[in-house]
């Protein structure tokens, strides 16, 4: 990007639900609203910074206050750059993560994690139309925590995926924005109760704004 270009806003409405491989792990939940919000600065040069963050609150399907669907708020700074791969345009990052995953059980069944860790992604976009295109991104990190109650794995890794439609635009002067609708996965390894994976699964409404 030119420098004038050089900021990007990134926000994402994500409708998910949370499920996990036992039936002792996450209770029978509802698709809950979530949120991604970031902001990245590139110049031109070699690398770009980004800052995210990400939110999650999970309610089963009783309602009851004490048996809450998991919590879960992510931050992710990292540096990134783009390549070319045929006719297809890509980046990738590298940083570092913090995961912050609580899930009440009641007593000593809760679930409450903490851990740092290195982060990675790469994402390809290609086009359909002028105005179009398809993407498809990835994510994984590696976490280094520990679980209060040690009903949670101490050392994990979380694992992330997505792919959609991508509408692109120009809103401020010769700044390229976007809009995207697709679906999106995420894994949480040995973080749902007695060691059991956690996911999240559903549908993605995000756009970036660059100034």
């Amino acid at each position: 990007p030119s420098s004038t270009c050089a900021w990007t806003f990134e926000a994402a409405a994500l409708y998910l639900k949370a499920d996990s491989e036992d039936s002792s792990g996450y209770e029978d939940q509802d698709f809950e609203w979530a949120y991604r919000l970031g902001i990245a600065y590139d110049n031109g040069g070699c690398l770009g910074v980004r800052f995210r963050f990400f939110n999650f609150d999970g309610t089963n399907n009783s309602g009851s206050n004490d048996e809450q669907g998991p919590e879960i708020q992510s931050y992710d700074l990292e540096v990134f750059s783009g390549f070319a791969l045929g006719s297809w345009q890509g980046e990738w990052s590298a940083g570092v993560r913090y995961l912050d995953l609580q899930e009440p059980y009641g007593g000593s069944y809760d679930v409450n994690y903490d851990g740092w860790g290195p982060t990675a992604s790469i994402e390809l976009t290609h086009p359909l139309t002028q105005a179009l295109d398809f993407y498809v991104n990835a994510r994984a990190s590696f976490l280094f925590g520990d679980d209060d109650e040690n009903e949670a794995a101490d050392d994990t890794p979380v694992l992330e995926a997505g792919f959609g439609i991508q509408y692109n635009t120009v809103l401020f002067g010769n700044c390229e924005s976007y809009v995207r609708l697709g679906v999106e996965g995420q894994r949480y390894k040995n973080l749902a109760y007695e060691y059991t994976d956690g996911d999240l699964y559903g549908g993605v409404l995000g756009f970036g704004l660059a100034f």
